[in-house]
């Protein structure tokens, strides 16, 4: 499903906020938010990030960088005004100019670029957004209020993997209306309803080495969101959406969401729902770009579909006179329909409809606990076991570990803050390289590694100072490339990546506000 995001409000961030950020890899970073309050009505916000690298850094040992640089630009301002009456206005616009440069540590764009002289990778990205959301609390009205949100953005992205090139223009609006009411007819229930009309329109073009696929969707819907509450105890929500896709015709989206209070600190949760997606299929594979293989499409892709049923256990308690939580989750998700990005064949990368199973079943235990004063522990594990069918064969999907736990440590003493995490990656099944030469092989799956996190915070009036470090255990995936020597040749693939490609990465930094 999709994440709402929402960045600092201009009436609640803080008047000035600044960081800076410097590692030992040569990245450097800046972060401003500055916000402005006119009046009790009128508030603006400006937010700022400046990033780039610098060094060209071999580690492997192959010729190839193990980062690219990156430089990015990013600018938002938000405004918000409260009407009197119980209307709110919200607007905002952002811009992001994005670069990379990887590849051989020798290329050079302005003299190799389109050569074989030596293997280069850019990526240029330009995207401008635009957001407004109008709401109108009815006065009087309990919970009451009607709501216009409308958003768009151009994304325009130019790139070239050795001698490929590839070229990506995405232009989206969407509107949504919203009207939200309440009722109760008695002390224990309570009812609210949302519903409301929605309108999407997205032009999306793409052209690889010349060859160009291009799509425009309209898609108008409705929908109906429905909570009834019986006290704190029990929540029962249900809601379903309808909507006409000029190409794939009338879509129907069923949810339902059941919360319950059995005892005090207990709360148990079951989902269900359904969901539809349009798959971008190179745009969101594009690391394959950076390889040898053949890009192959096979009929006309369809529209991904899934069911995903989910529930979910999280128990309160006390450990040492102090709040602990144990949270237990479990969720499924099956398609229907789905992109398959087959890659058994180390001569190619085969796009299709899914024809067969693809499931994904996903655990988690989670353990929260203050153990004594301002040392908080977290403690988590998730399995998960992610299938598809390729070519008529049910395997594990590329990438995905079977297993991730983590530990956490985190404690405040006056003006201090120190912070580690200690993590474990599970093995992980690789694309097939078994049609390769030995000398051109790699593992069938990765092993499992550690990574090691920790920070330390000075907190000094209206600064703080920070130190810290990633990925201490100092592991690192051998051989990231295959075939280095050759990369305009059959056997190349740098896009086998499945665990840090630098080593142990130490960073200072500093924050400073003004509330």
């Amino acid at each position: 499903g999709e994440i709402n995001i929402e960045v600092k409000k201009p009436d609640k961030a803080e008047k000035l906020y600044l960081n800076g950020y410097f590692n030992q890899f040569s990245r450097a970073e800046l972060n401003v938010v500055a916000a402005h309050r006119f009046n009790n009505k009128l508030s603006t916000l400006v937010m700022g990030h400046a990033s780039r690298n610098f060094l060209r850094i071999n580690n492997s040992g192959n010729g190839f960088m193990n980062y690219p640089i990156v430089k990015l630009l990013t600018g938002l301002n938000r405004w918000k005004y409260d009407a009197p009456g119980g209307l709110c206005i919200q607007a905002s616009v952002k811009g992001i100019v994005n670069e990379v440069q990887g590849g051989e540590i020798n290329f050079d764009p302005e003299k190799d670029k389109g050569t074989t002289n030596a293997y280069g990778i850019g990526i240029n990205i330009r995207r401008f957004e635009a957001y407004t959301k109008t709401g109108y609390v009815f006065q009087g009205r309990e919970n009451t209020s009607l709501g216009l949100i409308l958003s768009g953005f151009i994304h325009r992205q130019t790139s070239y993997f050795g001698l490929r090139n590839y070229s990506g223009d995405q232009e989206n609006f969407r509107a949504n209306l919203i009207y939200e009411g309440h009722f109760k007819p008695g002390a224990l229930l309570s009812h609210e309803y949302r519903a409301g009309a929605s309108f999407l329109m997205e032009n999306f073009k793409e052209n690889l080495n010349g060859t160009a696929f291009s799509r425009r969707e309209l898609v108008p819907g409705v929908f109906l969101h429905y909570a009834m509450k019986a006290g704190e105890k029990f929540t029962f929500n249900p809601g379903i959406r309808a909507d006409y896709h000029n190409l794939f015709g009338l879509i129907f989206t069923p949810r339902l969401h059941v919360k319950w209070e059995p005892v005090k600190k207990t709360t148990m949760r079951f989902s269900i729902g359904k969901g539809y997606r349009t798959p971008n299929f190179v745009a969101e594979n594009i690391s394959v770009l950076a390889s040898s293989r053949k890009v192959i499409f096979s009929g006309p892709l369809q529209m991904e579909s899934a069911w995903t049923a989910g529930l979910s256990l999280v128990q309160q308690f006390t450990l040492n006179r102090r709040d602990a939580s144990f949270v237990l989750e479990g969720y499924r998700t099956e398609f229907q329909n789905q992109l398959v990005v087959d890659l058994e064949n180390a001569r190619e990368v085969v796009f299709y409809n899914l024809n067969g199973t693809s499931f994904a079943n996903v655990a988690q235990a989670e353990l929260n606990a203050e153990i004594i004063e301002k040392l908080d522990f977290k403690t988590a594990i998730r399995w998960q076991q992610v299938r598809s069918t390729y070519g008529g064969e049910i395997k594990e999907v590329y990438f995905t570990p079977w297993l991730r736990c983590l530990v956490n440590l985190a404690w405040k003493p006056a003006k201090w803050e120190f912070d580690g995490t200690l993590s474990y990656t599970g093995s992980q099944r690789l694309p097939s390289t078994k049609e390769n030469p030995s000398a051109y092989r790699v593992y069938e799956t990765s092993p499992g590694y550690l990574g090691l996190n920790a920070q330390v915070t000075r907190n000094i009036g209206d600064w703080a100072l920070y130190l810290g470090g990633e990925n201490l255990t100092n592991f690192m995936q051998k051989n990231p490339v295959v075939a280095p020597n050759d990369p305009f040749g059959t056997y190349f693939d740098s896009a086998i990546v499945w665990g840090p490609t630098m080593g142990a990465m130490t960073y200072i930094g500093f924050r400073y506000k003004i509330k």
